[in-house]
């Protein structure tokens, strides 16, 4: 929730919700704001830690989220949506991801550059796109992903 909460109001709103969706396309940001309208269940326009929990558990029983929240209280840092992203891939998923790495890093020097993944994209990804993507995986800004950021950019595809 920290993590979404960019202005640290206690609120997430739909940018920072976006944003945090890792909406790397145009396509997934629209996504991200449909599910948006989904979790602001009172309509204040901004998403509290209750609807967050929620969202997150439907099922999940008002015990439990005062549970939760003394849980949460207690975090100073919270992992980061890439931490959870890559923890989520099974191995036979961070295999197939690290065989496509492969063959997108055309030069074999250990990065998937911004050209050579547009080559590989073209079809699908305009630049605007292509620019959101090392916005978002480019931790390091060198306009080259690594096989963790390359991970990370391909662990939504594989969380559907």
């Amino acid at each position: 929730f920290d993590k979404l909460d960019k202005n640290k109001d206690g609120r997430i709103n739909a940018e920072e919700f976006t944003i945090g969706f890792s909406a790397k396309t145009a396509t997934v940001r629209k996504q991200a704001r449909a599910i948006y309208t989904h979790v602001d269940k009172d309509f204040s326009g901004t998403v509290d830690f209750l609807e967050f929990l929620q969202a997150s558990f439907p099922n999940i029983s008002k015990e439990d989220i005062i549970y939760a929240v003394e849980v949460y209280s207690k975090f100073e840092v919270l992992p980061t949506q890439k931490d959870v992203c890559l923890t989520s891939l099974t191995d036979a998923e961070k295999e197939e991801i690290t065989a496509i790495f492969r063959r997108f890093d055309v030069n074999g020097d250990g990065h998937v550059s911004y050209q050579e993944l547009k080559e590989k994209m073209i079809e699908c990804w305009d630049d605007a796109d292509m620019d959101e993507v090392f916005k978002t995986c480019d931790e390091d800004s060198n306009q080259e992903l690594n096989l963790e950021e390359f991970m990370f950019l391909m662990a939504d595809y594989y969380s559907k």
